[in-house]
This record gives C-alpha cells, sequence and structure tokens, in this order.
C-alpha cells in the first residue's frame, strides 16, 4: 500500500489522474481501517498537524477560503500518511520501498527518455522521463540513489536488494545527469559520501574509543586542504564551473527575480500572508507573468525557497511555526541516530540532510502532497515512534 502511494498520490501528470482517484478512496480507507492506532498516534504526534492547521485556518483571511482550506486538508492527509508509514513500517521497510516504487518510475523513464526544452531561446534539450519537469525527475531519481545507497551499506537487508539496489541506482544517476538538474547533481554529491562515510567509516569507528573525534578533524582538514588548493592554487570556482555545464548562472539570478517578488508580497502581508493556496491562482496576475517569465504556463510554480513561499502564505507566523516544527523534525532523526549510531541505518539521515539543504532552493515542504515531504515526516515519526519503544523495553 504504501508502496503505491509513493508512486501514485505524489505524482501530478496527466496519465496518473485517473488511477489518482480511486486509489486516493482506497488509501483513504485503508486510513479508515487501521483508525485506532492511526489516532493513538496521531494524539502521540500531534506536533506534525501545527502547519496543516494553520493552512486551513488561513481560509479565515485568505481571498479564496476553499483554496486555503484545500491546502490545509491535503497536508493533513499528507502528513497523516506519513504517519501511516511510520506505525506500520520500519526504516528498512520504507527505504526498500522509496527504492522500487521509485526504481519502478526510473525504468519508465529510461524507456521512455522523454525530453523538454528548458530554458529558453538559450537553453537545451532535458530528460524528464515519466514526469512533467526535469527538476521533478531530477528529485525522484535523487530518492532513488539515497535509499539504494541505505540498501548497499546498510545493514539487515536481504542480500538479494543489494545488486537491485545498485543497478537502479545507476539508471537513477544516468537520468539525473540527462535531467540538467544542477541541485539534484550538487546534492548528490554531498549525500553520497555522507551516507558511505557513515556506514563504512563512522560505524565501525564507534567501537574504538578516540576515534570519532580524529575522523572529524581529519574530514574537515581534508575539505579545507581541498577547497584551497582548488580556489587559490588552480583559481576556479568549483560551484560555478559545475553550474555552468548546465547552464545555470552561479549568481542565481531567475531564484533572486522570485525572490525579490515574494519580498513584495510579504511587505503588503507581512503577518499572515495571503493565505494557503492563495498566490499561485490562475485569477492572480502577478503569479502568471512570474510563471511566464520562467516558463511554466502549465503547471503550479514556486518562489524555490520554503521560507519566502510559507512567508508568502502564511506570514511571520506560518514561518514560525514551520521552523519549530522542521527543527523539531530534523533533531529527531539527528537525536536518534546519536543514540543508535553502531547500527542506526543511514537513510533517515541523509535524506533529513537532503530536504533540510533544499528548502533553500525548493519550496517542496509547503506542498501538500508531494514525495519528499512525505518520505521526511514519515522518518521523523518512525523515528520518534522507535525512541519511544526503546524507551518503554528499559
Amino acid at each position: 500500500m504504501m508502496m503505491a502511494a509513493f508512486i501514485i498520490l505524489p505524482l501530478n501528470m496527466p496519465m496518473m489522474q485517473p488511477v489518482r482517484a480511486p486509489f486516493t478512496l482506497l488509501l483513504l480507507a485503508y486510513l479508515a481501517f487501521i483508525g485506532r492506532p492511526l489516532l493513538a498516534a496521531a494524539w502521540r504526534h500531534r506536533w506534525v498537524y501545527i502547519l496543516p492547521a494553520l493552512a486551513a485556518a488561513s481560509a479565515i483571511w485568505a481571498d479564496s477560503a476553499s483554496a486555503a482550506l484545500r491546502h490545509g486538508i491535503l497536508m493533513t492527509v499528507m502528513v497523516t500518511v506519513a504517519l501511516a508509514a511510520a506505525i506500520r513500517l520500519d526504516i528498512r521497510q520504507l527505504a526498500i520501498a522509496v527504492l522500487f516504487s521509485q526504481g519502478a518510475l526510473a525504468l519508465g523513464s529510461l524507456m521512455s527518455m522523454e525530453t523538454m526544452w528548458v530554458g529558453g531561446a538559450h537553453g537545451a534539450e532535458a530528460v524528464v522521463g515519466l514526469f512533467p519537469a526535469k527538476n521533478v525527475l531530477g528529485k525522484r531519481m535523487l530518492l532513488v540513489v539515497l535509499a539504494a545507497v541505505a540498501v548497499m551499506v546498510g545493514a539487515g537487508y536481504r542480500p538479494v536488494f543489494k545488486p537491485i539496489a545498485l543497478g537502479l541506482s545507476g539508471i537513477a544517476l544516468f537520468l539525473i545527469v540527462q535531467s540538467l538538474s544542477a541541485s539534484s547533481i550538487i546534492l548528490l554529491a554531498l549525500a553520497v559520501p555522507l551516507g558511505v562515510g557513515l556506514a563504512v567509516v563512522w560505524r565501525p569507528a564507534t567501537a574504538i574509543r578516540g576515534a570519532r573525534p580524529v575522523i572529524v578533524s581529519g574530514v574537515f582538514l581534508l575539505l579545507a586542504l581541498g577547497a584551497t588548493f582548488a580556489i587559490i592554487g588552480l583559481r576556479i570556482d568549483p560551484l560555478a564551473d559545475l553550474l555552468g555545464l548546465f547552464g545555470k548562472d552561479a549568481t542565481l539570478t531567475g531564484r533572486t527575480v522570485l525572490w525579490e517578488a515574494a519580498r513584495q508580497v510579504i511587505a503588503d502581508h507581512p503577518l499572515l500572508g495571503v493565505g494557503a493556496g492563495n498566490f499561485w491562482a490562475a485569477d492572480n496576475d502577478q503569479a502568471l507573468i512570474l510563471a511566464k517569465q520562467f516558463y511554466k504556463p502549465d503547471h503550479q510554480f514556486s518562489f524555490h525557497n520554503a521560507y519566502f513561499e510559507i512567508a508568502v502564505h502564511l506570514g511571520a507566523v506560518g514561518v514560525l511555526v514551520f521552523l519549530g516544527v522542521f527543527l523539531r523534525g530534523v533533531w529527531t532523526i539527528g537525536q536518534t541516530w546519536w543514540r543508535t549510531q553502531g547500527r542506526a541505518d543511514v537513510f533517515p539521515v541523509i535524506l533529513g540532510a537532503v530536504i533540510a539543504i533544499r528548502t533553500l532552493t525548493e519550496a517542496e515542504m509547503f506542498d501538500a502532497l508531494l514525495l519528499a515531504p512525505l518520505l521526511f515526516w514519515a522518518v521523523v515519526l518512525l523515528s520518534e515512534e522507535e525512541r519511544g519503544r526503546a524507551a518503554a523495553t528499559h
């Protein structure tokens, strides 16, 4: 059920619409079937419903009350699905569900190799596969790689899954490059060494007294020396050069245009925002101008920053609420891993790190039914559940 949910619910494309509605009803029926334990878990973790509740409450001051209420309800459904995953799966089952569900989409995208022209007159052909946009493909394939790394380096997975993970990660890597998704490439370069390092180097070091401080110091020293050599010795800017390969401007000119537009809206609605789901509306001329400027006339756009997105829709109050629940989630993942680091799976850590960084360049954490926020809250809630079970046994 969760594997199907990861494929269907967050996938916003026309070919899935005939399946999406009946499956949503089936999923709601499943949630009702596990209603008693789900309600008990919802009460234990009621703090994760604060942001969805605020989004729904913004119907009171929004121009379109129905849009705000719909956004809040869908966010509530997303968090509830994450909670259901947390009480029915363990972290390894969750990683396997992600690997196989997104791996199936990777295979489909590889077979289709559908392309789209991106970047206007000076753009290029990018592979989008089964997805509506190149960045969506890049983000989904990044999830395949993260899950594959967890399976390949983790203990407790069936041996048969490891070569499958290797094959699917190879396909995903190929598609990420072909999608010209610079952000996914950069995050990949950060997340894969982090996952492998935690499993191959850090985990064995937990059994050796004094080894971990030496490792941390060594990593920082190598990074500092490498950066100094690259920037001063070779006179290169690694970030600018990497972005240049994909036709990107290292100054993030496109995003700064969006962020400046967001600042103007925030100045007019500083405290409570315009209401959830109310800016990117079909009848909002300012939103339509921005979408067309960035060649996004056919599907919903965003400010490419979670904090600006939330500030526009829910104001300063929304940003404070989001920071509170999001930082608690990150802290939960980190604390749970630290307590069990000798045997902990790396999937929650690398997923949490990727999503935390991506809040600066993507608005997905305020979206209603995207896979990344669903998985983030699933690993957070699963970490809290595991910590609660561990405390109960002592």
